[in-house]
């Protein structure tokens, strides 16, 4: 039989295990909130790399859109560029026809007025072919071929000269000035060289007038 002694010393080793048990079972507990809340922290980390990785995905697509759209803009850019360079010249071939005109139409005046003065001569006097066959045939004119060829050659260079000057766009006002002048001091004289330039036509074979 146990002594009172015994008896003691158990409930004491009891109690101490008891309380050993309740302090061990507390730990255990605080250690899985503290496993828990980890937990839940950790959850939470990953959801919002998800999130993140899913918004990086999101970025990346969006780039790669933004860098095609990139190259149809650059492509079209070029284009432009091009059409612009193109309108460009032709906007500097339009200003310098614009800038002709003046000359062009009076070029036109004086063909218009060398075509009536060639019609009203052949009217009056006959075909060129026919006063030059004339004139040869009778030896009134004295002029041979050779020397028809230089009036022919004298006709061309007056009529080619003449126009010519017409055509010249300066780019500096002195030049310009010259050019006017050159031209008033033509213009002079030309009344009177056209009126010879046709009288010296009329003496060559055919109808063709040189310009």
């Amino acid at each position: 039989m146990l002594s009172r002694t015994h008896i003691e010393e158990a409930n004491k080793h009891l109690h101490a295990l008891h309380s050993r048990v309740n302090s061990l079972e507390r730990s255990l507990k605080e250690h899985q909130q503290i496993v828990a809340g980890k937990d839940e922290t950790l959850k939470a980390h990953i959801s919002e790399l998800k999130s993140k990785d899913l918004e990086l995905t999101q970025y990346k697509e969006k780039i790669h859109t933004l860098e095609k759209q990139q190259k149809k803009f650059e492509d079209l850019l070029r284009q432009k560029n091009a059409e612009i360079d193109r309108l460009q010249k032709c906007d500097t071939a339009v200003q310098s026809v614009k800038k002709m005109m003046p000359n062009l139409q009076q070029l036109m005046l004086d063909i218009k007025e060398a075509l009536q003065i060639n019609n009203e001569s052949s009217v009056g006097s006959g075909s060129f072919e026919n006063a030059a066959e004339s004139e040869i045939n009778d030896g009134q004119n004295g002029v041979d071929y050779s020397e028809k060829s230089q009036v022919s050659e004298m006709a061309k260079k007056f009529v080619r000269d003449h126009y010519t000057k017409h055509f010249s766009i300066s780019e500096d006002d002195e030049e310009e000035e010259e050019k006017k002048n050159e031209r008033q001091n033509s213009d002079l004289n030309y009344s009177d060289s056209k009126s010879q330039l046709f009288e010296s036509v009329i003496t060559m074979t055919g109808k063709e007038f040189y310009l």
